[in-house]
């Protein structure tokens, strides 16, 4: 195996209302980078959300219980772990001088080029898998059993169901070493425990029309999107006047988190339902006001809950041009226009 990129690890102890934050560390683009796990939103949540779900059912960091600390993720992945550990219910902390159990992962490239190895490491403990990954048609399939280092793997269960609207791809075995715990491919059941249930069962999905919509490559789409407490309008304004209201909902998040939970989650579906790909938009605003404990911690907040919500509905199947994304932050509270640590979701429909 060639390893291609190291990468650190998000995690985000935010305060106030904050979201998963961007990339804030200069780096030389790295091969790992232009990979579909590091760099595509669909195929990253996909593989973050798989791992997270064995690492879930690990006793030794089970969700109730630990507390995980990392550096501030520098990709896609990154970005997609700390939504899916968060989702499990896993406390995350920005890390700080030797702090344990620490998280972190690295990309291993095969000499084959196609496929990719994904260790996850939190303290301790491990768990890594080989993914099969097709650049053409930006889609991902697991290529390996689950493997479990430093604990046990016992009675974990694999639930490759999650990989199941994706072309078919043959599994291969990656060949365990001595202290490795397979965990084997099992028939997708759902699992007894909650947490893994809710982060494992795929979402529904909506298949996309090949019709060309409005917002397919609009030149009204802004080049550089700025805070909307600073603009009082969307940066999709132009866009969005040539678009109709369908529907309006506040997904209303905790204090200080990412976690969509399953009510915003139903909101997603019932949306996703009355979706038509050939005249429909979404439009999400990511909202965090009031005071922060952190630096930028409402900038974060509220950029991190507008992806976190945009990934939700790409998962369920919507096309990432038709969900339209931004961002509205302040250290004061903006009632008059903007909840203060929720999204505000509008579906909207092309005018006649």
């Amino acid at each position: 195996m060639i390893r291609v990129s190291t990468c650190a690890l998000l995690v985000i102890a935010l305060s106030a209302c904050g979201t998963s934050p961007k990339k804030t560390v200069t780096q030389p683009v790295s091969a790992s980078e232009g990979s579909l796990i590091a760099s595509n939103q669909s195929v990253a949540a996909l593989v973050a959300r798989d791992l997270v779900g064995v690492m879930s059912q690990i006793d030794a960091i089970a969700p109730a219980q630990t507390v995980l600390y990392a550096n501030r993720p520098e990709d896609q992945f990154g970005e997609q772990m700390v939504a899916a550990l968060q989702d499990a219910g896993y406390r995350l902390r920005l890390a700080q001088a030797d702090q344990e159990p620490l998280l972190s992962y690295i990309i291993e490239q095969d000499i084959t080029k196609s496929d990719y190895t994904v260790i996850v490491t939190a303290g301790m403990i491990k768990v890594k898998r080989r993914y099969s990954v097709n650049e053409l048609q930006q889609m991902v399939q697991p290529a390996s059993s689950i493997y479990v280092l430093g604990a046990s793997g016992d009675n974990i269960e694999v639930n490759d169901a999650l990989f199941a609207n994706q072309r078919p791809s043959s599994l291969a075995s990656n060949g365990a070493q001595a202290d490795e715990t397979p965990v084997a491919f099992a028939t997708p059941v759902a699992s007894k425990k909650e947490i893994v249930k809710n982060a494992l069962v795929p979402e529904p999905v909506v298949e996309p029309k090949p019709a060309a919509n409005i917002a397919l490559n609009s030149d009204l789409k802004p080049k550089t999107k700025l805070n909307m407490y600073q603009t009082r309008q969307s940066n999709f304004e132009a866009l969005l006047d040539q678009f109709d209201t369908v529907r309006r909902e506040i997904m209303v998040f905790p204090n200080d988190s990412l976690v969509m939970g399953s009510t915003n989650k139903q909101l997603t579906t019932q949306i996703v339902t009355n979706f038509r790909a050939d005249s429909d938009v979404v439009s999400i605003i990511g909202c965090s006001h009031g005071k922060s404990a952190i630096d930028d911690g409402n900038q974060i907040l509220a950029n991190g809950r507008a992806e976190r919500v945009k990934d939700e509905f790409i998962l369920a199947g919507v096309q990432a041009e038709l969900v339209l994304h931004e961002a509205c932050w302040a250290n004061v509270h903006f009632d008059e226009m903007m909840p203060r640590r929720g999204v505000v979701v509008t579906h909207k429909r092309k005018l006649n």
